[in-house]
């Protein structure tokens, strides 16, 4: 991909249906869903993960090729973090028992995921104020620096909310590096195995950021 490429970074105020195609598009690349999600799940994991993300997160912001969105970070400015945790992990649990009499494998497996992420929060202690809930970008545009750029701009957010403390969810399968190189702390971690799929096993980590 040519660095000569005109670039527009926003808020989106409102993602189109081809926005949010497109980042599912990019979540199903990144994750690799068709090579552990039954073909028949794929699109409709991908919008799960995606309907929850928009419907949890403040602030989105993408950058564009012209009209195309080609990376995404988004934001939540959070009250009551413990008590939301402890309603999704019943939510998601809810969830599982209602599809227990057709239950489809992986997205149970799914479920138990997100149910691990809001108990590594729950047992962290934490009382955090925001968190970051989804920072992807399409694989054609990785280093041009537009990572470092959408970070800043998750962060300057955070400070203008008065914010100085914020989670994030990820996992070895991830870059989890990347947030190690800004500075961020790993202060849970635990391993899952993924029953009946090709995911095998996978450590899922709650880092802990500060914005300076």
């Amino acid at each position: 991909m040519s660095s000569n490429v005109s670039l527009k970074y926003e808020a989106a105020e409102e993602l189109s249906e081809n926005d949010l195609d497109k980042i599912n598009q990019m979540i199903v690349f990144t994750w690799d869903y068709h090579s552990w999600v039954p073909k028949k799940n794929v699109k409709p994991m991908a919008e799960f993960f995606l309907g929850e993300v928009i419907i949890n997160s403040s602030r989105i912001f993408v950058v564009r090729n012209e009209d195309e969105i080609v990376g995404v970070i988004a934001a939540s400015i959070i009250d009551n973090i413990r008590q939301k945790a402890t309603a999704k992990i019943r939510k998601y649990t809810a969830l599982k028992a209602l599809i227990s009499d057709k239950r489809d494998e992986v997205f149970a497996c799914y479920l138990d995921t997100l149910i691990l992420n809001e108990t590594l929060l729950l047992r962290s202690g934490k009382n955090f104020n925001a968190s970051l809930n989804l920072f992807i970008i399409d694989e054609q545009y990785q280093g041009m620096g537009i990572g470092n750029k959408l970070y800043s701009m998750f962060t300057d957010y955070l400070i203008e909310m008065k914010v100085k403390e914020f989670f994030l969810y990820t996992d070895d399968s991830s870059n989890f590096q990347f947030y190690e190189r800004k500075g961020l702390n790993r202060i849970e971690e635990e391993k899952f195995l993924w029953r009946d799929s090709n995911q095998g096993s996978e450590i899922y980590y709650l880092y802990e950021g500060k914005v300076k």
